[in-house]
């Protein structure tokens, strides 16, 4: 088996750009994520990263600091976690959330329950749960304003649904 090696005649393409310019693209996507590089870290143990957690947010941090290069691997999935984002984003509008007495919004959607609890400070917690089995994947940390919350819940919301796949195939 012979490898090509893949070419693009696009100058506007990933493959033309300097160690520099895939930072600047790098650090944009990463603050298109709106995640922390600690939250970031520990999706991509959810998702299977083997690493240490210290180690992992480590080269996010070096990376995005231009201290080393983006390893091609990590703008790949960057580049699907944005992408996978931007399709639960348009998903939004098709929730129907209901707020509870106790303040709490809840939706069920995509086969998850959905709540989303009021903290202090205009900070909100999500919590989700597969209804078919009961299983609640982890959300992460809390979100500012209820917006928020929303679209984050709808991002986690398509992690644990890879996570409920897994679980019911027996592969975690």
């Amino acid at each position: 088996m012979t490898y090509e090696p893949i070419e693009s005649n696009d100058d506007d393409s990933l493959f033309s750009l300097t160690s520099e310019e895939r930072t600047e693209h790098f650090k944009k996507l990463l603050e298109e994520l709106d995640e922390k590089p600690t939250e970031l870290a520990s999706r991509l143990i959810r998702l299977g990263d083997y690493r240490n957690a210290a180690a992992i947010m480590r080269g996010i941090q070096r990376m995005a600091a231009g201290d080393t290069k983006v390893s091609g691997e990590m703008l790949v999935i960057v580049r699907m976690l944005v992408n996978q984002q931007r399709l639960q984003y348009s998903k939004l509008s098709q929730v129907e959330w209901a707020q509870q007495a106790n303040g709490a919004w809840v939706a069920k959607f995509e086969g998850f329950k959905i709540t989303l609890h009021p903290q202090t400070k205009d900070r909100w917690s999500i919590y989700l749960r597969v209804i078919e089995t009961d299983y609640s994947p982890a959300c992460g940390s809390w979100q500012v304003g209820l917006e928020a919350a929303k679209r984050k819940a709808l991002v986690r919301l398509a992690d644990g649904q890879m996570e409920a796949a897994d679980l019911a195939a027996g592969r975690l």
